[in-house]
């Protein structure tokens, strides 16, 4: 599904969305489409014996003795959805956490991130989530394309802190001092800019508006605790120990959303595999490192 809208104008805060975009016809000038567009999630494959999984029986407490710290996140997001949990919206992770929980309908909308306006569509009813789009007219006309591997080359440009990229990226996520900016400023986020200051130029601004969404809101609706998944792969960069390549690439990234949801499932052993034919059996980089990456606390997972 492609979502055509007026040009969308920033709203005072992520949480607050101005009024869900017309599928009319678009105005004199186009959008820079970011759709997160996956593969569908169910064809009518049955999932294969080796790869299909049972559903998870999900912890009561924030971790369970023996579980992965990537089934520990799936099982406490399961428990939000099931128990309508919600948390205190004092940043950019809790507020699109609790937004991945409620039905994508009402999620419709133009919204402000700390980088910059994103509009977040309906998205295909085959897929549980919602799909994200950037105009490029609110980046100086700056243009991204819709895999991770384009947005990580937006990102980092070269002679770019890669370090410092992940730094901002996870700053722009957890930090409620960025948060109470954003609402402060009515969710201009020009005004943020000294927040970031390995993140400038308006195309890495525009990549990581929908970078940041996505991973938060789109992956965390097709597959629960998986942003927490991207934040861990955002530490490996940011201490030297993996790349943007290998975390968000095309080949085995170690946050395995940016692959399909099925290859993150099968390989932090969450969920159920839909279509086994199409999933690489060939293990993510740094999976043995980054559930080191986790960071101790359970809000906003």
């Amino acid at each position: 599904m492609k979502l055509r809208s007026r040009s969308p104008s920033p709203s005072p805060s992520f949480s607050s969305p101005s009024p869900s975009p017309s599928p009319a016809a678009s105005g004199a000038s186009s959008p820079g489409r970011g759709n997160l567009k996956r593969a569908r999630e169910d064809d009518g494959t049955a999932p294969s014996p080796e790869l299909a999984k049972r559903p998870r029986q999900e912890s009561e407490g924030s971790s369970v003795e023996g579980r992965t710290r990537p089934q520990n996140a799936y099982d406490r997001a399961s428990k939000r959805t099931r128990e309508k949990t919600r948390l205190e919206e004092d940043s950019f992770k809790s507020q699109t956490s609790n937004m991945s929980r409620r039905n994508k309908t009402e999620n419709a909308g133009t919204y402000s991130t700390p980088f910059g306006p994103v509009t977040v569509a309906k998205g295909n009813n085959r897929d549980p989530a919602n799909f994200i789009m950037t105009r490029k007219d609110n980046y100086d006309g700056n243009a991204v394309g819709n895999e991770y591997a384009k947005m990580a080359k937006a990102l980092v440009p070269p002679g770019t802190d890669e370090k410092g990229v992940a730094k901002d990226l996870l700053k722009a996520s957890r930090s409620k001092e960025v948060f109470r900016d954003l609402k402060e400023h009515q969710g201009d986020a020009s005004k943020l800019q000294h927040h970031f200051p390995n993140i400038q130029t308006p195309a890495q601004r525009n990549a990581a508006s929908k970078f940041l969404t996505a991973t938060h809101l789109s992956e965390e609706q097709r597959a629960g605790g998986s942003a927490k998944n991207a934040r861990a792969t955002l530490e490996l960069i940011s201490t030297g120990k993996s790349s943007f390549q290998e975390g968000f690439g095309k080949k085995q990234p170690t946050f395995g959303m940016a692959d399909r949801a099925d290859y993150y499932r099968h390989h932090y052993d969450v969920g159920e595999v839909k279509n086994a034919k199409k999933t690489d059996t060939t293990a993510p980089h740094h999976k043995d490192k980054v559930e080191g990456a986790y960071s101790d606390s359970s809000d906003g997972e």
